[in-house]
């Protein structure tokens, strides 16, 4: 049974690799390491904390710092689970002839980080904006493909990232929304 995941997951990936074509070489390599260009960064954080605070005036801010928050635990717990579960990228294995199309950091390929932490924006995100909900998931989905486009993340390595992102996610919006409730219905609160 694992030998034919396995085998499966390489058919995805080389079917992935053989369907490339010189704008997707351009977009996905961009699109996956995109949180790293600055003048896109800072004004997507400042967006988002706008859109927090806008609809959700005061309780925005805490929903924001707990977006921050999930998304912190996502990365430090993939960078825990990458030091703990070694396996090879894609690109390192000579049987599946994949060239590296954007550079990747020297730890483990399992599980992506990438997607972990889109996913847990996502969910996170959707759980206070329902209406942004395929737009959020289309982003993280986009991510976690560009991550085996470029070479770096077997499908399953995406498919635990996902579901690990996903988790993350959930649960800090359902601590923050009981966070905030208790804050809201605090006597301080309703006499200040």
């Amino acid at each position: 049974m694992i030998e034919w995941l396995s085998n499966l997951e390489k058919s995805v990936l080389q079917w992935i690799y053989q369907n490339s074509n010189s704008s997707f070489d351009g977009l996905f390599p961009f699109y996956t390491d995109i949180h790293k260009v600055n003048w896109f960064i800072i004004p997507a954080i400042l967006l988002v904390i706008y859109y927090f605070i806008h609809r959700y005036k005061r309780a925005g801010v805490t929903y924001f710092l707990f977006l921050a928050l999930s998304i912190g635990v996502s990365d430090f717990t993939g960078k825990v689970v990458k030091n703990n579960f070694p396996r090879m990228r894609p690109f390192t294995v000579a049987e599946l002839n994949i060239k590296e199309k954007s550079p990747a950091g020297p730890t483990s390929s399992f599980y992506s980080n990438h997607t972990s932490n889109m996913v847990a924006f996502a969910t996170y995100t959707g759980q206070f904006f329902p209406a942004a909900r395929p737009l959020l998931f289309g982003l993280a989905f986009l991510t976690g493909y560009s991550r085996m486009y470029v070479g770096v993340h077997y499908p399953s390595d995406v498919l635990a990232g996902a579901l690990m992102g996903m988790l993350i996610g959930w649960l800090f919006a359902r601590l923050a929304k009981k966070i905030v409730y208790k804050i809201q219905m605090s006597p301080l609160e309703k006499n200040p």
